[in-house]
């Protein structure tokens, strides 16, 4: 009897080991109905493959040898990385009701705002009413995408509320900026320009360009002499004398 028992426990242990390899083995596999994308390794999946800097050159050379759009396979997680502006704006837009859904952030979204932070709260009611509030922007639904020359604020149904107060910010301060001075490239030591590297963006989460140097003059001397004059005003008026920041307004 003992050996009987034995054997039987030690059939079991197999098989349970056999079933928790084969789904260790199975973590990161890639599923049929998946968009294609770099092979796989056991339980690492595509995790040995992302690099650790300059992840957006390696996200293009994945977008050249797989298509516009691809997935990855890391660990439990599955990441589709859309990246050309049809691709957006057909997933994004056009498919919007099955992929503008957000994972549960607890701290963020029921903790700190009880729900009713817009970027992270889940698709429903809610959110649906939330958004009729605060977007109406012509330009993002166009439906010709060569119309968006970025997607900086997003795409579909979740592009950002605040894209139009964002866009004609910058249209201000840019039209301000090329009113009053000239912007020209540096030269180098044989005096040709320096031209910045468009393929290098800092590291991280939020991806910029890097500094880079540049030449700023006005544009003539009674342009200079009202720049001076205003910032003379701001800095008695509006600027903290100490930090130069705007003062607060009680």
């Amino acid at each position: 009897m003992a050996n009987i028992s034995s054997q039987i426990i030690a059939s079991l242990g197999a098989i349970l080991l056999g079933i928790v390899s084969r789904k260790l083995l199975q973590i990161g596999s890639r599923p049929a109905d998946l968009p294609p994308g770099p092979p796989t390794i056991p339980i690492l999946d595509n995790l040995h493959l992302m690099p650790d800097h300059d992840v957006n050159l390696q996200f293009q050379k994945w977008a050249q040898q797989y298509g516009p759009v691809y997935s990855l396979m890391l660990g439990t997680k599955t990441m589709i990385i859309l990246s050309n502006n049809r691709a957006i704006k057909k997933i994004l837009d056009k498919k919007s009701a099955i992929s503008n859904d957000r994972m549960e952030i607890y701290i963020g979204q029921k903790i700190a705002s009880r729900g009713l932070r817009v970027l992270m709260m889940g698709y429903g009611q809610t959110w649906r009413m939330v958004r009729r509030i605060m977007y109406d922007y012509d330009a993002a639904v166009n439906p010709d995408v060569s119309q968006r020359d970025q997607f900086a604020f997003g795409a579909g149904r979740r592009i950002c509320p605040g894209i139009h107060v964002a866009d004609r910010s910058l249209y201000l301060s840019i039209s301000r900026l090329q009113w009053a001075f000239d912007f020209k490239r540096p030269l180098d030591s044989n005096g040709k320009d320096v031209v910045p590297d468009p393929t290098q963006v800092t590291q991280g989460f939020l991806a910029s360009p890097p500094p880079f140097k540049a030449v700023i003059t006005p544009r003539d001397a009674d342009r200079a002499k009202i720049i001076r004059h205003d910032w003379e005003t701001a800095k008695r008026n509006d600027l903290d004398p100490e930090t130069l920041q705007w003062k607060v307004r009680q």
